[in-house]
């Protein structure tokens, strides 16, 4: 009989085991002893229920972490995307303003979203040098006021800009 083992051992002479009581995981040849190892059938590789609750709260902490950032990073573009927005639509107001000059009436609807309006006011400089006020060549420096209000009437956005503007335009 051959037998393939990792440990070998001597039985003593004095008692020998006979072979109707082998050695469990193992076999007897002529007084000696080969012991194989185990199998690993009477223990099986499981998680203890500690170990599956931390490794639950861990997972569930992570999931909970990433959803505060992605939850964070997405306020964050919705307010950036309102305060372009509002840049844009002022910008948008001043631009017409500036290039329809004072007397304009209405602002072309597909300018600004529905329900959006503009004020647009010019006036007279005032904080300047007293030989600073004086027109040259028929031309002043004048203030546009552009306000642009949303569908409730609330001011959403203002600027100031100063420009030459004819003499005439400021009376």
């Amino acid at each position: 009989m051959r037998c393939l083992g990792m440990l070998r051992t001597r039985l003593p002479d004095a008692s020998p085991r006979p072979r109707s009581d082998p050695i469990p995981g193992g076999c007897i040849q002529a007084g000696t002893v080969h012991l194989h190892p185990m199998p690993r059938t009477s223990r099986k590789s499981c998680f203890t229920l500690l170990e599956v609750l931390v490794a639950a709260t861990v997972l569930a902490m992570s999931v909970v972490f990433t959803m505060s950032i992605v939850g964070t990073a997405r306020g964050q573009v919705l307010r950036a995307e309102r305060r372009w927005a509002r840049a844009h639509n002022l910008a948008q107001a001043a631009e017409y303003c500036l290039l329809a000059g004072p007397k304009a009436t209405a602002v072309p609807d597909d300018l600004l979203p529905q329900g959006y309006s503009v004020v647009c006011e010019l006036r007279e400089v005032t904080d300047l040098p007293e030989e600073a006020l004086e027109p040259i060549n028929g031309w002043r420096l004048g203030e546009f006021v552009i306000q642009v209000k949303d569908p409730n009437g609330n001011v959403a956005g203002e600027t100031r800009v100063r420009k030459l503007v004819r003499e005439e335009d400021l009376e």
